[in-house]
């Protein structure tokens, strides 16, 4: 910030006298958070960091919550104390997937002291969020009545599930709904598409919105003591984790993964479910497809005569009705289209690309309406209770760096969406490394976003014993692991452009605390046994950490991953304080 002129000696006195003070009130808070935190001087502590973790800079009035905002062309996250925050999340920072014997033997069987440790960890790794489907032990919040919240507290992004817990548990405490959610493509004839058959529910069936209503009400009546709507600890809620999503996912010719066409599956998939559609193989207490009903909808509206939509999509008059004549797949109604006649709908449910003019126009358009209405549906639940917290949308999309389809995109934009949350592959994508897909999705929809992003060091692992993950970028030590960490995927992140020069990435997400033995990966920043891949904890002799907790143990000596993990965020600070204070 600009300095202002001294005009006489007793104004410089005055500002003498409270620029000590005000030193010492900082050097005082610093004190304490790094008593709180455990962390050595030197740290992101040295640069004056507000409680949230945003960086102490004279910067907007307080807002009470989260925001997001643009200071010339770069996009920012602003604390509740109205301060500037870059968002370094950690994913799935749970206990499970701990060796069974670590709690209780380095943790003396307290779930809540490993937590206070993990989040002493990530602060002095440079993390300030406590990413998705994290363990709600250890929030900064009290959680299941209790009033205390943390010792050691971190902003965390509040995650919904209700789309997965609706597909796989819908009697579960957390969404409480009759039947399981409907899933487009299981009604889908596998002669029409024989691809992945991911989840991906009807957003228009009313147990869709009751899912989300109940999920919301347990967070917000259960889980968080008083409720989380008034909580200023909350980055922000994340409609969902795009797995639940899944063809919202990507495009019809990513280069790792295809996703088919929703419009297209829609059109093709049944309009009375059967129990064969049904995941416990009862009939369905309502078998209605609705999104199949609301297609029918739409294009009667549009068309007005079967006359008119039979010349617009070249069925040379094959369509008798709109409704149902014949029944799904036999009849000639536009609803008992199963996908057969591919002399119009086509064969290609990925990139339409036999489809006929026309009616791509029309599958193009009810894929909008269909994911606007996903993010309508979910952002009213929860604006229901709370109008205070950004709305992030599902984690994540445009899988392995490949932009999602424009349609898609702009629904969840016109939906309610805040912050976007895409996937950043280094490796993959039309320009390895890049951003190029996540900046043309920037330039559509104008949403600011954070990044889902991995890397492995597999053969310097406790995971060595396993072959590296498909399509995950992976590097032969922890120290090339991190090097590509600092020197490449940071900068690209601060670096990103739309093309009007907008820096529009608000930060990352890392995934995940924890190495995964179910998915045998080298995704943590620590080992199943809790040792951080810093040189001198993952190793085999044993030791003590810098908090006086016992380390070591492993099969072998691992490399240095945090080091310049830890220095890589640090400076990421550093270039926003010079930027912000200019």
């Amino acid at each position: 910030m600009k300095r202002m002129s001294r005009r006489n000696g007793a104004y410089g006195l005055t500002v003498f006298v409270v620029a000590i003070l005000a030193g010492i009130a900082h050097a005082r808070i610093a004190e304490r958070r790094a008593e709180q935190a455990k962390i050595k001087p030197g740290g992101s502590e040295a640069l004056g960091l507000e409680r949230y973790g945003g960086i102490e800079l004279p910067f907007v009035k307080p807002p009470g919550y989260f925001r997001v905002m643009k200071l010339g062309h770069r996009w920012m996250l602003v604390t509740p104390d109205g301060h500037p925050f870059w968002y370094k999340g950690v994913q799935y920072a749970d206990f499970k997937n701990l060796e069974s014997t670590v709690i209780a033997n380095k943790y003396g069987g307290s779930n809540t002291l490993w937590a206070t440790q993990r989040n002493r960890r990530m602060l002095s790794w440079g993390f300030n969020v406590i990413g998705m489907d994290s363990s709600e032990i250890g929030l900064p919040v009290g959680v299941y009545g209790s009033t205390t919240p943390n010792a050691v507290q971190i902003p965390f992004l509040l995650t919904l599930n209700a789309s997965l817990r609706g597909a796989t548990n819908p009697h579960g405490v957390m969404v409480k709904i009759p039947e399981y959610l409907k899933q487009v493509v299981a009604g889908v004839p596998t002669a029409t598409y024989n691809g992945w058959r991911g989840k991906l529910p009807d957003p228009y069936e009313p147990n869709f919105a009751l899912a989300f209503q109940h999920e919301i009400g347990y967070w917000q009546n259960t889980i968080v003591t008083g409720g989380f709507a008034n909580k200023s600890w909350i980055v922000g809620i994340s409609m969902d984790d795009a797995d639940a999503t899944w063809a919202f996912k990507g495009p019809g010719n990513g280069p790792l993964a295809k996703y088919p066409h929703i419009g297209f599956l829609v059109a093709c998939t049944r309009f009375i479910y059967t129990a064969a559609e049904n995941p416990d193989g009862q009939n369905w207490i309502d078998s209605k497809f609705y999104a199949k009903y609301v297609w029918i909808d739409y294009l009667k509206v549009k068309y007005s005569t079967i006359a008119g939509l039979n010349t617009a999509w070249g069925t040379s008059g094959f369509y008798t009705s709109f409704d149902d004549a014949g029944g799904f797949g036999t009849g000639t109604g536009v609803i008992d289209e199963d996908g057969r006649h591919t002399a119009w709908i086509g064969s290609d449910p990925y990139l339409l690309s036999h489809t006929t003019p026309g009616l791509k126009a029309d599958l193009d358009a009810f894929s909008y309406q269909f994911a606007k209405k996903y993010a309508q549906v979910v952002t009213d639940a929860i604006r229901a209770v709370d109008t205070n917290h950004l709305i992030f949308g599902p984690d994540a999309i445009n899988n392995y760096g490949t932009r999602a389809r424009n349609e898609i995109l702009q629904g969840l934009t016109d939906g309610g969406v805040d912050v976007f949350v895409l996937n950043y592959d280094p490796s993959f994508g039309p320009m390895a490394g890049s951003m190029a897909d996540n900046n043309l999705t920037y330039d559509l929809t104008g949403k600011p976003a954070i990044l889902w992003y991995t890397l492995t060091a597999q053969a310097d692992s406790y995971m060595s014993a396993y072959p590296p993950q498909y399509a995950i970028p992976n590097f032969s030590t922890q120290a090339s692991r991190a090097n590509h960490y600092a020197t490449v995927d940071i900068p690209n992140f601060l670096n990103a452009q739309g093309a009007n020069g907008d820096y529009y990435i608000l930060g990352f997400d890392w995934w995940t605390l924890i190495d995964m033995p179910n998915e045998q990966a080298n995704l943590g920043l620590i080992t199943p046994k809790d040792n951080a891949y810093d040189g001198k904890e993952a190793v085999s002799a044993r030791g003590k950490d810098r908090f006086g907790y016992p380390t070591g143990g492993e099969a072998r000596n691992y490399g240095d991953f945090i080091s310049a993990v830890r220095q890589a965020n640090l400076d990421v600070l550093k270039r926003l304080r010079e930027e912000i204070g200019r």
